[in-house]
Order: C-alpha cells, then sequence, then structure tokens
C-alpha cells in the first residue's frame, strides 16, 4: 500500500478565528477528514464547531460525528448557545443516531454536547451528497454559520466585552489542551507516523492553543 499521508489547512477570517481542515491516508486501511472552526475571541466563548469523518479497510467500518463544542461544561450553556439552533434535529434521524462510545470520547466529556451527532453508517452512500449524513452535516454546519454571523452583528454594534473575550481565549486553549490528549486521533497518528511527529503535530498544528494555555494562561493545560 502506498505510505500514509497527513494534509492540513488553515485560514482565519472575521468571524471566524481558524479554520482548520485535516485528512489523513492510509490507502485503503484509513481515511480520515476531521474539521474545527473557532470562532472570534471577540465574540465571546462561542461553541466549537467539529467535524470526523472516518474510513478503515476500504469502507467497511464508517464513523461521522459532528458537533458544537460548547465551551463551558454547563446545561445553561448548552440551553443557551446550542439547542435553540439545533431543536430537535437529531430526534428527525433517530434511525441513524447513536450514543458515542466512551471509548472514544470519555463518559463525561468536557467539550461535547448534548447535541453532538454520532453515527456509524453501514456504506460510504450515507455521507456523499444527497445521503442521509450529507443533510445533517449541512444542516449542522449552515445553522452554524448563521449562529456566527448573528453574534458578530450583535457584538458589532455593542461596547467591546474583555471579560467574554478572555473567558473566549482561555476556554479554547483548554479546549486544545484537551484535544491534545484525549483526541481519539491520537493513536492512529502514534501508529502512522511515531510518536515524536505526532508530538509536535499535535501542539504545533492542530491544537496550537496548547501552546497559549502554557505562555499566557495562568494554568496552562492540566
Amino acid at each position: 500500500p502506498p505510505p500514509a499521508s497527513s494534509a492540513v489547512a488553515g485560514v482565519g477570517a472575521a468571524p471566524a478565528r481558524r479554520l482548520r481542515c485535516t485528512m489523513v491516508r492510509n490507502g485503503e486501511q484509513l481515511q480520515a477528514f476531521n474539521a474545527v472552526l473557532y470562532p472570534s475571541y471577540r465574540l465571546g466563548p462561542l461553541p466549537v464547531l467539529g467535524i470526523d469523518v472516518l474510513s478503515f479497510n476500504g469502507h467497511q467500518k464508517l464513523l461521522f460525528g459532528v458537533d458544537w463544542a460548547p465551551m463551558l461544561p454547563t446545561a445553561a450553556y448548552a440551553e443557551a448557545n446550542i439547542s435553540p439552533f439545533l431543536g430537535d434535529f437529531r430526534q428527525r434521524h433517530a434511525s441513524v443516531l447513536l450514543k458515542p462510545s466512551g471509548k472514544f470520547y470519555g463518559d463525561l466529556p468536557e467539550f461535547f454536547s448534548p447535541q453532538m451527532f454520532f453515527s456509524r453508517p453501514s456504506g460510504p452512500e450515507a455521507m456523499r451528497p444527497g445521503g442521509e449524513l450529507w443533510e445533517i452535516f449541512e444542516h449542522y454546519c449552515s445553522r452554524y454559520s448563521e449562529m456566527l454571523q448573528a453574534a458578530a452583528e450583535a457584538a458589532a454594534s455593542s461596547a467591546p466585552d474583555e471579560d467574554a473575550r478572555t473567558t473566549a481565549e482561555a476556554r479554547q486553549a483548554a479546549y486544545d489542551c484537551w484535544h491534545a490528549e484525549h483526541d481519539p486521533a491520537l493513536a492512529i497518528f502514534r501508529k502512522l507516523f511515531g510518536e515524536q511527529w505526532t508530538e509536535e503535530y499535535v501542539r504545533e498544528v492542530l491544537f496550537p492553543g496548547v501552546a497559549i494555555a502554557a505562555q499566557e494562561l495562568p494554568v496552562g493545560c492540566r
């Protein structure tokens, strides 16, 4: 099989602070796509959009996940910042909705919301344009864009909130710290590319908020 490869692209433009897209390929054994969108700090601690699509062994095993990661681990935060935008959408697709495995995300993960959509489709057609999971992907992304634009418009017409900005920076850094330690993709990276490469890639490319936590925030990464 061809050697494993990884490609990453990142851009930033208001109201998004950073959009990072990563693809990993190891022939038919593994194809993975991950995307994360971080809102601008000036909008306060808004959810982070996360998308995962993975294929193993020639599409014999497939995983799909999309979520608005909460920046504060409270039910009140989710009710105010996530549920109003996604509503009962998950239940309309209950036939393909599964409970995320604690093996991948932990039993009580801090940065995953009750509105996370997780699925193990039986074939790739569900994730292609026109498929049910493609529709779910589009809905989560379009509603997120609407939420972000509304927040940007509200921020533009009000005085800067430095406390909200500081909280957003701290919580986005904490999000990166959590993933740098617990992200289920780390084991795949280590197997394909080695321990040293993975350590540098995770902290410098995938989750650079680790450096912010270490250098600028009093608690750093725990």
